[in-house]
Parts: C-alpha cells; sequence; structure tokens
C-alpha cells in the first residue's frame, strides 16, 4: 500500500472516531481490525496513542490557519466561554468566537489540570491563544455567564482592552431570578421534584399514569428537572399540576410512595400543596418564558431589557391582584427581581440593555410615545 493510501484511510478513520464520537480505544477493536484488513489487506492498522496525538495535533494546526483566515479582517466579533467539570474533576474551559451574523465558532478548547480556574488564568488563555492569532481590536463584546471568575475576567479584559464590552449573560441572569423564587418554595420542590423522580425510576407507575392521562384527556406527561437550569423546574411544575387529576386516581392504585401519598389524597395536606403549586408556577412564568425568548438565535441587548420590563409587568400585575393570593410573597419577590435586575444593568458595560432598548428604532419610538 502506498504512504499516500495508508495516509487517507487514517484521515478517515480519525474523522470517523471524532466526528461519530467513538471511543479512541475503537481503533483497537478487533472487529474493526478484521473489517479493515478485508477491504485493505496491506493497510496497517495504526498504534493508538501515536495516531490520535499525530492526527489531533495535525488538524488543530491545520484549522487554527483556516480559521484565521475565516476571521481576517472581520471585525465586531463577540467572545464568549463556558467551563465545566470532567469526572476527573479537571476543568474544562470552551471559547467561542461570534460574528455579527450570529455565527458562533469554536476558537479554543482549554483543560485546566489541576489548576484553580481564577480570572487572571483565563485571560493568560485568551491572550496567548486567542488575541495573539486574531488580535483584540476584532473582538467588541465579551460575554459569560455569572460565575465568580468569569465576571472578574470579563472586568479584566474589558479594563485592558477598553473598545471591548462587557455583557452579563442574560439567561443565565433569569436562571439564577428563577433559582431566588423556587428557594420561597423549597418544600414544594421537594415534593414535585419527588413525584416527578418516581415515574422516572418507575415502568409500573408510569404505565398506570399514561393509561389514567388517556383516559382523562390530559395531553402532557410528567416532565424532569435540571438541576441548574431552573426554568426546567417550571416546566416540571407545571407538567405535576396538569396532570395531577390523573395522578390523584394513580394514587388509589397503591403504586405511589408512601410519603408523597397524602399531597396526591384529596385532604389538608393536598389542597395546600396544590395552592402553593399554583402560586410556585404563577411566580416563575414570566422568567421562564423570558429565558425561552432570550435564547433565540436573533435576540438583541434590547429585547434583554424588554423582557425584564414584561417580567416586571406581570408580576406587579400578579402581586397586586387581592384575589391571587400572593401577596404574603410581595416583598420577597420584588427585592428577588430588583437584585437580579441591578446586577445584569451594573455588570454589563455602559448599561448596555437600557442603552440598547433606548437607540432600538421601534421601541425608542414607542417609549417616546408614552412619555408624550
Amino acid at each position: 500500500m502506498t504512504k499516500v493510501r495508508q495516509a487517507a484511510i487514517d484521515l478517515a478513520l480519525f474523522q470517523l472516531v471524532i466526528c461519530a464520537a467513538l471511543p479512541f480505544t475503537f481503533v483497537e477493536n478487533p472487529w474493526l481490525i478484521n473489517f479493515l484488513f478485508i477491504l485493505a489487506p496491506n493497510y496497517i492498522t495504526p498504534d493508538r496513542s501515536a495516531f490520535f496525538i499525530r492526527h489531533i495535533t495535525e488538524q488543530l494546526s491545520a484549522f487554527v490557519v483556516a480559521l484565521q483566515k475565516f476571521l481576517r479582517n472581520r471585525t465586531h466579533l463577540t467572545l464568549s466561554l463556558d467551563g465545566w467539570s470532567s469526572r476527573a474533576k479537571d476543568e474544562i474551559y470552551t471559547f467561542h468566537t461570534t460574528l455579527p451574523s450570529r455565527r458562533s465558532i469554536l476558537t479554543h478548547g482549554h483543560v485546566f489540570k489541576g489548576l484553580s480556574v481564577t480570572a487572571a488564568a483565563l485571560c493568560d488563555v485568551v491572550e496567548k491563544h486567542i488575541f495573539s492569532l486574531f488580535g483584540p481590536e476584532s473582538y467588541s463584546a465579551v460575554a459569560g455567564d455569572g460565575g465568580p471568575n468569569i465576571r472578574a475576567f470579563k472586568r479584566r479584559i474589558s479594563a485592558a482592552y477598553i473598545w471591548i464590552l462587557n455583557v452579563y449573560d442574560p439567561c443565565h441572569n433569569l436562571n439564577l431570578f428563577l433559582k431566588d423564587i423556587g428557594k420561597l418554595f423549597k418544600a414544594e420542590l421537594s415534593t414535585v421534584s419527588g413525584i416527578s423522580n418516581f415515574f422516572g425510576q418507575s415502568n409500573l407507575g408510569t404505565a398506570n399514569l399514561a393509561t389514567e392521562r388517556k383516559r382523562q384527556g390530559i395531553k402532557t406527561g410528567m416532565k424532569s428537572a435540571s438541576d441548574t437550569r431552573f426554568g426546567s423546574t417550571y416546566i416540571q411544575a407545571k407538567a405535576v399540576k396538569e396532570c395531577m387529576p390523573a395522578l390523584v386516581t394513580c394514587v388509589q392504585t397503591g403504586d405511589i410512595t408512601k410519603r408523597l401519598v397524602p399531597y396526591l389524597t384529596p385532604g389538608p395536606a393536598h389542597y395546600a400543596f396544590q395552592s402553593q403549586l399554583d402560586s410556585m408556577i404563577k411566580l416563575l412564568e414570566a422568567g421562564a418564558n423570558g429565558i425561552t425568548t432570550l435564547e433565540g438565535q436573533n435576540t438583541t441587548c434590547a429585547d434583554v431589557f424588554y423582557v425584564w420590563v414584561t417580567i416586571a409587568w406581570h408580576l406587579e400585575k400578579l402581586l397586586g391582584d387581592l384575589n391571587a393570593g400572593l401577596s404574603s410573597y410581595r416583598d420577597k419577590v420584588i427585592a428577588i427581581y430588583n437584585s437580579r435586575f441591578e446586577q445584569m444593568m451594573s455588570e454589563s458595560s455602559h448599561k448596555i440593555f437600557l442603552l440598547a432598548y433606548f437607540l432600538h428604532p421601534c421601541k425608542f419610538s414607542r417609549s417616546l410615545n408614552r412619555i408624550n
């Protein structure tokens, strides 16, 4: 087999493993080796370690060259980053560059192995691996979530490169707003989670509930919730409320744990839970819908401010309604709203969301009409 042919198969095998998200050990699988032998008897199956180190290095170098060419002379780029922990407790961060057209490109990935991910460490990575290649002058904004290290990192970048705007992540901010509201309903959230988890783990319970839902014409089933995405908590709680008639019927079969039975059997605990569940859903609704709105690809800074104004209107309407039964939450909810709103405004450059709202052609004209 020629070197050119060997290299072509090597590259195709590498692309297969990476793009299909297969484990690196796949190249040593005896069934794959047999498959390759039948297709190309003279093909030399590569050593796993050397194979991936070489190809990752080659492809990364080629990617950087292509990305440099693609981003050359482009302006008003936005730098964003996100991080998470591996099972080995290493901190992994990805850095993205977003074009004005809203196209986002993975620009760099970095593993902080056994290191503390400080603002200084993040700045060092950006300056060495991004700004050195593409130039800081190409960027106009930096965005990220509300983690203390990322907030400090963004402040450092904006201070060092004064033309780069610091933009607070609006979806993350709303997520924290929902988390704060949820703290007012810890007991109810625990019960909602318990009910959902039961049906998530019980095949018989799920089958019984599905049958009863179908009989009663309830289209929505039980939903799971993420520990960090509190908009999903609203979806989960709403699903429990909508499934409640079917859940109450299912209790009669004895398929639900004893701890949850009082909340799903007509009686004081059941009615109190339903009342609190309804209050929680009403208070979470506007924020959850706001996250869904702002996760759209064409969202602007003006939209962020408008969403927060809409949430304020919704909450004022709820908390001001004496028949809604939410007056006891009024002071706490307003304090939570004001705190997260102030955080969004103060931790972004030049109150950018308010500024964008009044500079927006449509929203600005409506604001003037209200003033006049």
